[in-house]
Parts: structure tokens; sequence; C-alpha cells
């Protein structure tokens, strides 16, 4: 998979991608997916703060795909470029001849 055809992807695309035939991750495999800490994630769904909804199934934990993909569609939406921030103190030297120079 080449970076053009993951920039084109949905985010459901790329999760069937990388786990074909699944309809529901594990606890674990969406820890992977996130790239966050199992204990993370469970002490984030104790306290009712976790995103994504999930269910167990008998002794284990699983979240559908769908889900996982709409909080990651949110998550790519809400994403914004940060402007660049003026350095704080004394201006460097090249940025005081700019100024003198009426750049």
């Amino acid at each position: 998979m080449n970076s053009t055809s993951i920039q084109d992807s949905s985010a459901l695309e790329i999760i069937l991608k990388l786990h074909p035939g699944q309809s529901r991750l594990s606890l674990v495999a969406l820890a992977k997916l996130l790239d966050w800490a199992e204990q993370s994630i469970r002490n984030a769904i104790s306290d009712g703060t976790f995103p994504i909804k999930s269910y167990k199934d008998g002794a284990h934990r699983f979240f559908d795909i769908r889900d996982i993909a709409e909080h990651l569609e949110k998550k790519r939406g809400e994403a914004i470029q940060k402007p660049k921030k003026n350095k704080v103190g004394r201006p460097t030297k090249a940025a005081q001849l700019a100024r003198t120079a009426g750049v």
C-alpha cells in the first residue's frame, strides 16, 4: 500500500486491509491499531471516558470496526494545522537584517 492510496482511503478501508475478514477487533488488536497501552484502554472504559463503544462477548471485550473507523474519521476531521508560533525573546540576526531590509 503506497502513501497515495492511504491518503485516499477511508479509515474503514484501511482497517479492513489491516484486519481482513474481521468485523470486530479485540482490545489487544485495538490497542495495537491505536498505539495505546491495553491497560490505558481498560482504564478509560472503566472511567466511561473511552470514545469508542465496546461490548463483551463472554470474558472478552470487542470493538466494532465501524465504530473504530467512525472515531478515527472524526479525529481526522478535528485535526488542524497549528500555525507556527513566533519565537519569544531576542530576534535572530537574520530576523533583524530582514526587518531593516523591509522584508
